[in-house]
């Protein structure tokens, strides 16, 4: 039976950290990530989670972090720091109050008109 943190130690393997940062990731003590991450890398479950893990090439940084996010088998206080670096991206900063702020591809819907002249 795969237990929890076999699971988080080949996900974060798989993510690219080496064997002691992934068994730091999964929870084990920083004494012994080292031994742990090399013992964790051969055994049989993990090999398996890590050939069923299949590599996605991300072509943007935001789908990586998305799917991050939605990942059943992430930890969650990974999928919170993937939430802190994608705030930005998805719910941007809010003008000052009183100014409007026109993106570069919408239109100003209110032109300003030059004040007529008087005879």
């Amino acid at each position: 039976m795969t237990t929890k943190r076999k699971k988080d130690f080949a996900v974060a393997l798989n993510n690219g950290a080496s064997q002691a940062e992934a068994a730091r990731q999964a929870g084990y003590t920083e004494k012994y990530a080292k031994q742990i991450g090399s013992r964790l890398a051969k055994d049989e479950e993990v090999l398996e989670l890590l050939n069923s893990l299949e590599k996605k090439v991300y072509e943007d940084p935001k789908d990586f972090l998305i799917d991050l996010l939605n990942g059943a088998e992430v930890s969650l206080s990974m999928k919170f720091e993937a939430a802190k670096i994608l705030m930005p991206y998805m719910h941007p900063k809010l003008g000052s109050i009183g100014e409007r702020v026109i993106e570069e591809d919408e239109e100003d819907i209110y032109p300003v008109f030059p004040s007529p002249k008087s005879h």
